[in-house]
């Protein structure tokens, strides 16, 4: 019983976590209007919020509400002509709504995963993809960052 409070106590702090990484990507994605170099920012939280979202497996439908949520904002940044912050939003938009597709159909390979006791490895191997990732993303961009 012991062992199951601390289980969802941490997932609850590690969903506040998931959460304060969300906010804190809106809130430099309207920064990064008057600050370009946030750019490489926004996409590390993009990268966090995947990594946090694959290892401790959480549902896909917190990528379609997060993509939904920015969608709403959307109109509001053009209607008081916000154009550059509402361009931002609407590439995250994308983003997050097509790795909620993707994420659908992850889940049943993960459940499959799972049941065939080979989790750890899948794990290891989103781990080293997520990080492959972030490295390319680096390289192509690094011109940006200096």
């Amino acid at each position: 019983m012991i062992d199951l409070l601390r289980d969802v106590k941490e997932r609850k702090l590690l969903f506040s976590f998931y959460n304060a990484a969300f906010i804190l990507l809106v809130l430099i994605l309207v920064f990064r209007s008057f600050k370009p170099s946030l750019y490489l920012v926004s996409i590390g939280l993009m990268y966090v919020i995947v990594a946090i979202s694959q290892y401790f497996d959480f549902d896909y439908r917190y990528f379609v509400i997060y993509g939904l949520i920015m969608l709403f904002i959307c109109p509001f940044l053009l209607i008081f002509d916000h154009r550059k912050i509402a361009e931002y939003f609407v590439n995250y938009v994308y983003g997050f709504l097509a790795l909620g597709f993707v994420e659908y159909f992850f889940d049943g390979f993960r459940k499959r995963i799972i049941i065939n006791r080979k989790f750890r490895k899948y794990r290891i191997v989103v781990l080293v993809l997520f990080f492959l990732a972030i490295g390319i993303t680096v390289f192509i961009n690094y011109d940006y960052i200096i």
